[in-house]
């Protein structure tokens, strides 16, 4: 069963606009994948991939290329993933999200 039921050809392209209520449209994973996959993507990134640091000490950046598109961010479609990488103490959380080459280059990435 896919994430969540949206035309996504409808949704995906406003992805990093303002919305009606006037907050910024968050990047989307494409509906086709599962949670489990998810997760596989993100872990499989933050374990094999290309780290760079973030502004913040306790947080790590991870990206990579998955080879399939993965969602949508700034209203293209993409096969990038961002997963940042938080430490809190004892603990770590790992937060993903599809982003553009583009994205990830503003946020420091070094992509050739």
């Amino acid at each position: 069963m896919p994430l969540y039921k949206v035309d996504w050809k409808k949704v995906w392209p406003e992805t990093g606009k303002i919305g009606d209520d006037g907050t910024l449209n968050p990047a989307l994973y494409s509906p086709a994948l599962k949670i489990d996959k998810i997760k596989e993507i993100e872990l499989a990134t933050v374990e094999r991939c290309f780290e760079f640091p973030s502004p913040k000490s306790n947080v790590l950046y991870f990206c990579r290329d998955v080879g399939m598109e993965v969602g949508a961010s700034d209203g293209k479609l993409t096969q990038w993933v961002l997963v940042k990488y938080t430490k809190v103490g004892q603990k770590a959380i790992a937060h993903g999200q599809p982003m553009t080459v583009r994205e990830l280059r503003k946020k420091g990435a070094i992509i050739p």
